[in-house]
């Protein structure tokens, strides 16, 4: 085999394992991704907070002990990766409800109906992916209207539960990672903290619509949003820059994405393909 033509061979093989090695660097996965937790609030009114922040999950649960605690539900990003984007966090003291999503046309929207945009030095911020890569999975979003409510959950089965007791689903807000992911993260709760079981979230979240829904009857009082003649959500003038998605990207709810592992394999694989065709062309 000329000299020619085998540094032809070697050259493509050299370039494809330099791209290989760059879409590696840009996949970012879940080694990268901290633990988001989430604490429930049902006592009076319906809240889900989601917050990487160790100390503030320990401060809402088991100092304040306004919340109860439910643990990691999914991995996110801390500091932006390449083809992560924002999740913005917001909050409603008339509606009780903290908010979030990537949109930041939705964000502002949301403004305009009584949230606060806390997206500031006091709160860690979150970073996912828009679409489905690096073997990320669907962030569901549901939404309940009294209580107000916005549920975040990568499982479909707690998402099909919701459902059945008022909450209604909107769409996939994003990409992020499984818990099982990666190694076991720190743990979430002291001993004597108290974490809701799915019996007790079921309960607790029929006896909160319960009572409020006899408070409102007993007193005939509306919320500010209700008298302004403003709803706090869902906001359908605003256009979604994370589009509804399908249930699961494969049969087990996974994303078809492509971990830095599996590039690895491929690239040996093609590597060794290129030598061997070299050792038969000589």
């Amino acid at each position: 085999m000329p000299s020619s033509r085998l540094a032809r061979v070697f050259s493509v093989a050299c370039g494809a394992l330099a791209l290989s090695v760059r879409q590696a660097a840009a996949c970012a996965g879940s080694s990268q991704a901290k633990p988001v937790y989430r604490a429930f609030q049902a006592s009076g009114f319906n809240d889900h907070l989601y917050t990487a922040d160790w100390n503030e999950y320990n401060a809402v649960v088991n100092e304040n002990r306004t919340y109860a605690a439910e643990g990691i539900k999914f991995l996110a990003f801390t500091e932006q990766v390449e083809g992560s984007v924002r999740l913005h966090r917001l909050w409603s003291g008339d509606a009780s409800d903290h908010f979030y999503t990537t949109d930041s046309a939705e964000a502002e929207a949301a403004l305009k109906h009584g949230f606060v945009l806390e997206d500031d030095a006091a709160h860690t911020p979150l970073y996912i992916y828009p679409s489905a890569q690096c073997g990320s999975v669907p962030l569901y979003r549901s939404f309940v209207p009294e209580p107000a409510d916005h549920l975040y959950t990568i499982s479909a089965a707690e998402r099909d539960g919701a459902a059945s007791m008022g909450w209604k689903y909107e769409f996939v807000a994003g990409y992020v990672f499984a818990p099982d992911a990666k190694s076991t993260p720190e743990s979430t709760t002291r001993t004597d903290a108290t974490t809701i079981t799915k019996t007790q979230l079921q309960s607790s979240v029929v006896n909160s619509v319960s009572a409020s829904s006899q408070s409102q009857s007993a007193s005939g009082s509306t919320s500010s949003s209700e008298a302004s003649g403003t709803s706090v959500s869902p906001l359908s003038d605003v256009t979604w820059s994370v589009l509804p998605a399908p249930t699961s990207m494969l049969p087990d709810g996974s994303s078809s994405g492509t971990t830095i592992s599996q590039l690895s394999a491929r690239t040996e694989l093609f590597m060794t393909s290129v030598l061997l065709i070299a050792g038969f062309l000589v």
